[in-house]
């Protein structure tokens, strides 16, 4: 596959997962094919691919219409995690909802998973930070706060952090490319790598 494959690939990443395993597998896929030039941007809509500025969308229960196709899908638990060593983290939700929330933007499938999971206990977010995936490594450095997010963003080659013990629900993570259109060969290349990435990682039961 390696050799031809050349010219560029746009992708759409929505904020609450281009981080961990979504961009490790973009790491490979630079790595497999030199040649390909990689623009990313960050959207939580189906915009980039109705605009023909994007190849690829990768989205957590993204709106779709007949303008886009979805070329994989699975399903992703919605977890909390706080940083490695932190002496006070929670173990329910009601003692997580004391702490400061790093959250994903509220038009993201997991913003609306964890409003949902909230909502059943009569709970309240708190204090919160709202941020986009790739920023949580950074302040999840420090104890102190709990992350919110699909659990892809703490596989790979992510930072290790402290999975919490809450059940938060799922997303459907959707990868989508504009319907009626030939997939061109560098976003097939990166489907093939995302798609085994995303498959070793998370196993779905029947």
């Amino acid at each position: 596959m390696r050799e031809g494959v050349s010219g560029t690939l746009d992708i759409c990443l929505g904020s609450d997962i281009g981080a961990g395993l979504v961009l490790q597998a973009l790491r490979a896929f630079e790595d497999a094919f030199p040649g390909v030039s990689v623009t990313l941007v960050t959207d939580d809509t189906t915009l980039p691919l109705h605009r023909r500025e994007a190849d690829l969308a990768i989205l957590t229960n993204p709106e779709t219409d007949d303008a886009v196709e979805v070329v994989h899908a699975i399903r992703v638990p919605v977890t909390a995690h706080c940083a490695r060593h932190d002496p006070h983290a929670p173990t329910t939700l009601w003692d997580m909802v004391d702490q400061r929330l790093l959250l994903p933007p509220a038009p993201t499938g997991t913003r609306s998973a964890l409003s949902h999971a909230l909502r059943r206990h009569r709970l309240d977010p708190g204090t919160t930070t709202t941020l986009v995936a790739a920023q949580v490594a950074d302040l999840l450095s420090q104890p102190g706060r709990i992350a919110v997010f699909p659990e892809t963003v703490f596989l790979g080659d992510a930072p290790e952090t402290r999975r919490l013990p809450m059940v938060l629900g799922d997303v459907q993570l959707c990868v989508l490319r504009p319907a009626r259109v030939p997939m061109i060969r560098p976003a097939q290349a990166f489907l093939t790598i995302l798609q085994r990435s995303l498959d070793s990682a998370l196993p779905q039961t029947a």
